[in-house]
């Protein structure tokens, strides 16, 4: 796909003339810093570009992490060996990802988890195929932010965060979902201990499956928070 242009330091909001003689493209976006109001390109034809207002979602400044929405509570525990966890995360608009983290509370010898994302398909609104493997994180070490960089370019829809922990001596210590609002989906409990925080299944530590396995909701806490980072 070519690429095409954004802005996202604007002061004003685009006008006709910021058109493809300016680099812009259809699915172009232009955030004006002043009001926090997105915008994005329908028609970039010279002389008269149309550009549509979209509604506000959440702010997502540059260089900042971003955990999945609808956790709203944390704990602190192991998780628990091969066992894969999917985790729903809402891109609202188009975004490029260089970090994927998650919070180290206990190293433990041997401690490592694959990390990575999958899309969501788009018939059953199951998780799908895989987007990419993002690669392991040493969790034998201190309290700290584990990150692997990755360069993800992502496009509205629904994402599914992967986690995928190895079987060690004594399992580490990481920063769990403790708490979610919706119930994960419509129809389940809105809020507390009966609300699914992500979906999980029995997985061999390994490569990540291409194809997101048959997944069961989870209300446990053994789905570490993943984060990423826009970069």
């Amino acid at each position: 796909m070519t690429s095409i242009k954004d802005n996202i330091a604007a002061t004003t909001d685009p006008a006709a003339a910021n058109d493809l003689t300016e680099g812009y493209g259809i699915g172009s976006e232009w955030y004006n810093t002043q009001t926090g109001q997105m915008w994005k390109a329908i028609s970039v034809a010279s002389g008269a570009a149309q550009w549509m207002r979209l509604a506000p979602g959440p702010a997502w400044p540059p260089g900042t992490y971003r955990p999945p929405n609808h956790i709203y509570a944390v704990n602190d525990g192991q998780v628990a060996a091969n066992k894969l966890t999917l985790t729903p995360l809402l891109i609202h608009r188009r975004v490029t990802i260089d970090r994927i983290a998650l919070w180290l509370v206990t190293g433990q010898a041997g401690g490592e988890m694959r990390l990575g994302l999958y899309r969501t398909d788009a018939f059953t609104e199951a998780p799908g195929t895989l987007f990419a493997e993002a690669g392991t994180v040493d969790l034998s070490g201190s309290a700290s932010l584990k990150t692997i960089t990755v360069s993800w370019s992502l496009v509205p829809g629904q994402y599914w965060l992967a986690a995928l922990n190895k079987a060690s001596g004594t399992l580490p210590t990481v920063r769990r979902a403790g708490g979610a609002v919706l119930g994960h989906v419509l129809g389940n409990d809105i809020a507390g201990a009966n609300a699914w925080r992500y979906l999980e299944a029995a997985q061999t530590y390994g490569s990540l499956p291409a194809n997101a396995p048959a997944m069961v909701p989870s209300t446990g806490s053994d789905g570490p928070v993943l984060m990423l980072r826009r970069s």
